[in-house]
């Protein structure tokens, strides 16, 4: 049933109110009702779905950074040790007698040149972490190891129940219920409307 308020009509100068009622025969108002509830439960849904996919990007970024940390220390430890060995191999042989570097030079260059994008990498992913998370004085001090991450082991078949309780599924079907509703609407649109009124 739907009640609304029209203008209030005037006697002798005096302001009347009046009030009309809107029997529901066609269920215009309830299929509107349903519209709209439908509408906010697909709007809680898609929040959820957007914080489910904030997670997962934090925690993929998460491992980006280890895994750039680990081969940015994997780096400097062969770059430290070549260093060691080139100055071992020039204390025990002559220089070559033209200006060309030898393998192992040509090596130490390439390592000294993929250090600088590591670290860009490692700053790269700490910043959308904090991004992410909205905490721009975030620091990630604990250096956790690629094989200390643990994932969650998931079973070999997936119920159809797991599948529906994501979040953007159930958006989609809050939003066909939604839509459903509003066809009911538009429906109910086409036949005569009775209204009371009283004042």
């Amino acid at each position: 049933v739907l009640f609304r308020s029209p203008s209030p009509a005037t006697i002798n100068g005096q302001l009347m109110p009046t009030l009309t009622w809107s029997p529901d025969f066609w269920g215009r108002a309830r299929r509107r009702i349903e519209a709209a509830e439908a509408m906010v439960k697909s709007q809680e849904e898609g929040f959820r779905a957007a914080a489910v996919l904030m997670v997962g990007q934090v925690a993929s970024t998460y491992v980006q950074l280890r895994a750039a940390e680990e081969q940015l220390d994997l780096t400097q430890s062969v770059l430290s040790r070549l260093r060691s060995e080139l100055q071992e191999i020039k204390k025990s042989t002559p220089p070559p007698p033209n200006s060309m570097l030898s393998p192992l030079e040509a090596f130490q260059v390439q390592l000294q040149a993929s250090i600088p994008p590591l670290i860009g990498a490692i700053e790269e992913s700490e910043n959308t972490i904090r991004a992410l998370s909205a905490r721009p004085e975030l620091r990630l001090r604990k250096r956790v190891a690629l094989s200390e991450l643990r994932t969650p082991v998931l079973p070999r078949a997936i119920s159809s129940e797991l599948i529906r309780r994501r979040p953007d599924v159930l958006q989609a079907e809050q939003l066909l219920i939604a839509q459903n509703a509003s066809v009911g609407t538009a429906m109910a649109a086409y036949f005569p409307q009775l209204s009371l009124s009283v004042g």
